[in-house]
């Protein structure tokens, strides 16, 4: 399988996310139920994560690195942004502008995979050279 594929089915779960919370968050729930209903997703995508990871096999890194540091390189920027909304809404009932959504995928999910990347190898030790 080309690399390419697995980077594109994670740039769609998280483009998936990102639109699951837009529909959970433009009905105004409350608290609760809108993360009864966006942290079941989260969830629900810890083992897709799973799936669409290629470096299996990958002998310089750790289990660990997939189990745990694949969902978190892929889930926390989408759920730091529904949080982040969530408490946009609760504090003064107003949504963040839906221009928010270009710089967080364009900027901080690449930022974050990046840090992720090295702070997982060089500070957690789940890799090695």
């Amino acid at each position: 399988m080309p690399n390419w594929v697995p980077t594109a089915a994670a740039v769609a779960l998280v483009i998936m996310l990102y639109m699951a919370k837009a529909l959970v968050l433009e009905q105004r729930p409350r608290l609760s139920a809108a993360c009864l209903r966006f942290i079941p997703l989260l969830v629900v995508a810890i083992p897709v994560t799973w799936a669409i990871d290629h470096d299996w096999n990958n002998f310089n890194w750790y289990p660990i690195a997939h189990w745990a540091g694949t969902p978190i390189v892929f889930l926390t920027v989408p759920a730091v942004s529904f949080f982040i909304d969530l408490w946009f809404l609760s504090d003064g009932g107003r949504q963040r502008s839906p221009w928010w959504v270009l710089p967080e995928l364009f900027v901080a999910c690449p930022a974050w995979a990046a840090f992720w990347a090295v702070f997982s190898f060089w500070v957690l030790g789940w890799g090695w050279i």
